[in-house]
């Protein structure tokens, strides 16, 4: 192992610390029926190791819209998982509770310790 892997590894073992999230990714499971062809979400990996990071909440969508709890995100997990563009992914935070995210990027994968995936959180305020 060369100077540089090792200096990775050991970068990747450091940001696995605060891997304190929990995230569950779904893909789409197609099967055919005697109806046709049925589409439903299906946990592609569960309890995934991982670190939320909210950049901002907004306070109104663009198109004017107020009352809205939509924030951007990124998730920082293991090169190991598998993220495919649009899954739906929800993370469970370190306080126990669970946000909802759609529409997520396919997993950007150029790092050697890591994998950092765009989220859009983006449901009605209910409060």
């Amino acid at each position: 192992m060369g100077y540089l892997d090792v200096m990775f590894q050991q970068m990747s073992d450091e940001l696995q610390k605060l891997y304190r999230d929990k995230a569950t990714i779904y893909g789409v499971e197609t099967k055919k029926t005697d109806r046709g062809i049925v589409s439903k979400p299906k946990a592609t990996a569960e309890n995934c190791p991982c670190k939320l990071s909210i950049s901002s909440p907004k306070t109104s969508e663009p198109n004017g819209i107020y009352g809205t709890d939509a924030i951007d995100a990124m998730l920082y997990l293991d090169k190991s998982v598998t993220i495919p563009a649009g899954a739906k992914i929800d993370v469970t935070l370190s306080d126990g509770s669970i946000l909802h995210f759609k529409n997520a990027s396919k997993g950007y994968q150029e790092y050697q310790s890591h994998q950092e995936v765009a989220l859009t959180k983006d449901d009605k305020a209910r409060d």
